[in-house]
């Protein structure tokens, strides 16, 4: 830790790099694969979870970015502890983060297998996983200008994907309802037999327990957020990319979540969402459109 500062990368990362590889790692498998669980959890509650944790998340990511662009130094929040606060906080840190990312590139993994299951069923679960194991080893064995442009790519391909989730959702529901009969922003409050018994009652259904519930995979879908800290060593000009890049992706994020979850939740009653399958997969089969379930499925 004490020779992070001596490290030197080479610094090929511009703005729109460190955006989109914050964002990729943020909007994908928490949001639309774990959303069936959260809104099985709490049901259209999950919206102000989303933005309870959000909004947490922006102040964390606003210290964390102000250290970064007075320290653009490889190593994160890890550097930081250890630098700051001691050996034994920097050791932990380190090998917490270690081992949350391999958890978490299991999940990924798993997540890959799921969604290829959605068109070769009879494919092992295993062959999926292996093949994405190693596509995903051979990206970061790129050249960090090589790397942040793949990056960039995908990560752009899935924010569009969003947006068009949120104005096709925003469409029917307010203007063209009769493609989803039930559409209504009313499904945010009512119960699951279509009555309005009291606000707190249809927006909390298995009250603030439920709330609570949903918060370890709610902070999951955020997860990612933090590669702007990693990248802190190998923008061109750290001192102006990293504290725009933490302002826009941290709100980006949460018109992302928020819009996307009113949007589905206000398509479908929450009751009527799979925990299982993707919702924003699920919805798109469910009103015809195969094209762009299929589209969605490939994205996420």
């Amino acid at each position: 830790m004490e020779d992070l500062k001596n490290i030197h990368l080479k610094r090929k990362l511009e703005n729109r790099h460190i955006q989109f590889i914050s964002l990729g790692g943020t909007v994908g498998t928490g949001l639309f694969l774990g959303a069936g669980s959260t809104i099985a959890a709490a049901g259209p509650s999950v919206i102000l979870g989303y933005l309870i944790t959000g909004i947490i998340v922006f102040l964390i990511m606003r210290q964390l970015g102000e250290m970064s662009t007075n320290e653009p130094v490889a190593g994160s929040s890890c550097h930081f502890a250890y630098e700051y606060w001691g050996k034994f906080p920097g050791f932990l840190a380190g090998w917490n983060y270690w081992v949350e990312y391999i958890l978490s590139g299991m999940v990924e993994l798993t997540a890959i297998a799921a969604y290829t299951q959605y068109w070769f069923p009879n494919i092992p679960t295993w062959e999926t996983t292996l093949f994405f194991f190693l596509f995903v080893n051979v990206v970061n064995l790129l050249t960090v200008k090589a790397f942040g442009e793949v990056e960039f790519l995908f990560s752009a391909i899935k924010v569009t994907a969003v947006c068009l989730i949120i104005l096709i959702g925003g469409y029917i529901l307010f203007f063209n309802p009769s493609i989803v009969p039930g559409a209504s922003i009313k499904n945010l409050w009512h119960t699951a037999s279509g009555q309005a018994e009291g606000i707190l009652k249809g927006f909390f259904p298995h009250g603030f327990i439920g709330f609570l519930m949903a918060f370890p995979i709610i902070i999951f879908a955020f997860d990612g957020i933090e590669l702007i800290g990693l990248t802190a060593a190998e923008p061109a000009d750290p001192k102006r990319t990293i504290p725009k890049a933490v302002n826009q992706v941290a709100y980006r994020i949460l018109i992302f979540y928020i819009g996307s979850f009113l949007v589905l939740l206000s398509l479908y009653h929450w009751s009527n969402l799979s925990m299982v399958e993707s919702p924003f997969v699920m919805i798109f089969d469910r009103i015809g459109f195969k094209y762009a379930a299929s589209f969605l499925n490939l994205l996420y």
